[in-house]
This record gives structure tokens, sequence and C-alpha cells, in this order.
């Protein structure tokens, strides 16, 4: 043994060694666009931003395709040696490789003054969990339309970093005339339409909200950070705006904490998506309920850990 390499550790007679933490168990639901996914530790949620119906399938602003073509970047990482790499370490390649396909797609929208009323946005986040000697730590980046709650076990209490309240503040100046006259009419239309280009001026500006606008530089519109868990079990939740209609909108759930306990309870999802689909397919009009899209795009993940 060369004298520089450590002794191996020999175990006191009669003690066992330390068990291997409980594998973390994923869950998720989406719907309509929306996409998640995990690997072993890490996970992601991705939405397309919202386009009004008036808007063609095939224009440069929708993002359909591009949320499809991001899940499946990150899919093949997760089923292939990448899987041991956290997301965040490969947000560099994850970001140049949609992007470049986006510019091969419309070069003419390759420019640094393309404004984002041209290009399409993402709401994205991605978390890791990385386990530490006294708990584990999730690792997150997101855009400003993804919330993020967090359970400690021992505390049995959520901690929801402020997300989300833009869309709530501003969306009210639209509601009215979306509930009066309904998505189908013309002054329904144009309230739609109206919005989308509200929320298209303000993306990634001073009192905005952040989005990931596809072409721009690296990382803008995200919000990266860590928060350290010592409480076990644990349980982390994300979940887009179309998810928060559970509360904000159809009003399935009084808090954004009783939807969190539920997954945290239950470990699944397929009842939520449910009731925002039983909502949307009873209100067709956007009357009873009005929102920005007459179907949403919802999408949750979550992760617990023992």
């Amino acid at each position: 043994m060369h004298f520089n390499e450590p002794r191996p550790r020999k175990l006191l007679k009669g003690i066992a060694p330390p068990a291997a933490p409980t594998p973390l168990a994923w869950y998720n639901g989406a719907q309509n666009n929306a996409i998640a996914g995990n690997a072993p530790d890490w996970g992601w949620l991705l939405s397309p931003g919202y386009v009004p119906p008036s808007i063609a399938t095939d224009s440069p602003i929708q993002a359909n395709a591009w949320v499809k073509f991001a899940h499946e970047w990150l899919n093949r990482r997760a089923l292939s040696d990448g899987a041991n790499l956290p997301v965040i370490d490969q947000f560099p390649q994850w970001h140049e490789a949609i992007t470049r396909a986006f510019h091969e797609q419309h070069p003419e929208l390759n420019g640094e003054n393309t404004p984002a009323m041209r290009r399409p946005w993402l709401d994205a986040a991605v978390i890791d969990i990385v386990r530490t000697r006294n708990g584990v730590e999730v690792r997150y980046a997101s855009t400003g339309l993804i919330a993020i709650g967090i359970h400690s076990g021992i505390q049995d209490q959520w901690v929801m970093p402020p997300s989300l309240g833009w869309h709530r503040q501003h969306f009210a100046k639209f509601r009215n005339d979306i509930a009066k006259y309904g998505h189908d009419s013309g002054a329904g239309k144009k309230a739609m339409t109206d919005w989308h280009t509200y929320c298209r001026k303000n993306i990634n500006q001073p009192g905005g909200f952040n989005a990931w606008s596809l072409g721009d530089p690296f990382m803008r519109g995200w919000v990266s950070g860590r928060i350290h868990i010592s409480e076990m079990p644990f349980s982390v939740v994300l979940y887009n705006l179309g998810a928060l209609g559970l509360v904000d909108i159809f009003q399935c759930y009084s808090t954004h904490k009783d939807v969190f306990d539920y997954i945290r309870t239950h470990k699944r999802m397929d009842l939520l998506l449910e009731k925002v689909r039983s909502a949307q397919a009873a209100d067709p009009l956007c009357k009873k309920y009005p929102r920005s899209m007459v179907e949403l795009p919802v999408g949750m993940l979550a992760v617990h850990g023992e």
C-alpha cells in the first residue's frame, strides 16, 4: 500500500455499518403540454408560456414543441451516464442545445435586439437533492411562475418562498372582461390577447416576472438558490401557474398549503388533475372561472425522502 493511501476502516465488532439512505420517491402529474420528469436525485418541471387562442399553431411564439425538446434532452441525460451529474451542472449544455436548435429553426429571431414579444417563453424549474451529514440540501433554479414548497418533517410546516404574486396582482385587470363576455366573443378574445401582450412586455423586465425566453443569454430569467433541511422526513413540491388554479381560479382548495399537504400525504396527483379538467369542462367560455386560456397547462412535481 502506498503511504499516501488511506488505510481501510475496520468496523468495530458487533456494530453494524450505517444504513444506506432510502431512495427518494418522486411523483408527478401534468396535462395540456406541461411535462415533469426526474432522475434518481434530480427532477424538472416544464410548461409553455401562455398564448391566446387566436395565435396560429405554427407561430414562433408557440412553446409546446420547445417544452417537449427540453424534456427529451433532460430525459436522455436521466437515462444515461449523466444521471449522476446534478441537473444544475448541466445547465450550460441544456441551454446551448435548445438555443442552437431554436435559432436554426428561426434564424430571423437570432439577434440581441429581437424582443421577447416575438420569442416563445417557458416556465421551468429544476431541483437537485443533495444529502449532507445533517440532512439534505435542496438546490433549485426556477423561473418566476413556478411555486416551490418545502416541508420539514419534525416541525410539520411548509416553507414556501414567495412566488406567483405578479400573476395574481396583474391578471385582475383583465379578469372582469373575460368573465363578462367569455373567451369566444370579440371583447373576450381582446381581453385574452391584451393579457398575453401585457405578459410579454413584462418578461424579465423591472417590475415584471422572470421567464425563460428562448434566445436570451444564459440563465437570464432564472432564480437559483439552496435551502437546507435538517428534519426528516422531508417533501418538496413544485407546481406551475396552471396548478395554481386549484386555489386561485377554481377554488378547489382554500390554500396552497392544502394542495401541498394533499400531495405530501397521498403521494399522487391524478385527483388534482381531474379537478382541473372537470372545472374547465364545466366552464368552456371562461365566465365562471375567468382564466387566460381555456385549457391551462398544469404541471406538478414532488419528491419525498426519509
